[in-house]
Formats: C-alpha cells, structure tokens, sequence
C-alpha cells in the first residue's frame, strides 16, 4: 500500500483519481447515511442551513471551507513526512487519529463513520498526488477541489431531497 500511495499521478490521472474519490465517497455517504438512519431510527435531520446554495458566493464557500479543512486535516501529514522522510506506521497512526478527529469536528461519534472515513479516502487523494513525497501544493489544490465537489453534490442532493436551501 506504501508503494501504491508514493507512486505520484499526472495530468489526466489526477482527474480520474478525483472523479473516482468523489463517486466512491457519494456511494460509501449514501450508504453509511442509509445504515445509521435505518440503525438508530433517525427522523430526519433538524438542520437549519444557514446560507441558500443558490446565491453567487456559494461555490466561494464549498471551496473556502474545503481548503480551511484541507489545510488543517491534510497538511499536516505533508510536515510529518518531511520531518520523518517517508511514509511508515507513525504516519498513518497520525492520519488514522487524525481523520478519527475530523469525523468529531463534523458532529459526533456517528460521524467518524462517515465523514472520518471520507477524510481517509481525501489523504490518499492528497497522497498520490504527490503528499507522500512532501509535496504541499499540488496536493492541496487537488485534494480541495476534490472535497469542495463532493460538498457540492451532497448539497445538490440535499436541495432534491427537499431539504429547504432558500
């Protein structure tokens, strides 16, 4: 898996690693939302949006918030490689608490199943795009678009769903 992940993509191959993250991670979403609501019972979520997706800046925010996170949950894996010089356990010990972390930051213990598990499949995105060699730029940008479209749908899907945006 080491290997797999040092292994950086180019051009086109970037592309298909962000089409496939982003199907991968609406398919695990929809499947992991329609296991805990089924589990638990849930009734449905009392969200209340605080902003409509049909304005202007909207995509502004997916990606704004996608690169704060990016910055601060993916990152930070770009220093340690450097500082350790590849990729071994301690690095994914840290992702693994790290991305357990990021599912907290989301709203509880339910969601380290999904969205912790998401935050996995962006630091591999982040890592085969050049992350696990300590790159910072590239793997930043590609890993923000990435989690900003995958925000993008799930609104989308929301918005279909009736959840009220307006």
């Amino acid at each position: 898996m080491f290997v797999w992940l040092e292994d950086e993509v180019y051009g086109w191959r970037v592309f298909r690693l962000v089409i496939g993250f982003v199907l991968c991670s609406f398919v695990w979403a929809e499947i992991s939302f329609w296991f805990i609501f089924t589990l638990f019972q849930f009734q449905g979520s009392k969200y209340v949006p605080t902003v409509s997706i049909l304005v202007w800046y909207f995509p502004l925010m997916l990606l704004g918030k996608a690169f704060l996170e990016e910055l601060i949950f993916r990152l930070p894996v770009s220093f340690l490689i450097r500082d350790i010089g590849y990729l071994d356990q301690r690095v994914f010990s840290f992702v693994l608490v790290w991305q357990i972390v990021f599912g907290l930051m989301h709203g509880g213990f339910l969601n380290i199943f999904v969205q912790g598990v998401l935050g996995l499949m962006l630091v591999a995105v982040y890592l085969k795009c050049g992350g696990a060699k300590g790159k910072m730029v590239k793997p930043l940008l590609v890993s923000t678009f990435a989690h900003a479209l995958y925000n993008g749908l799930i609104a989308v899907e929301m918005l279909l769903r009736g959840y009220n945006f307006f």
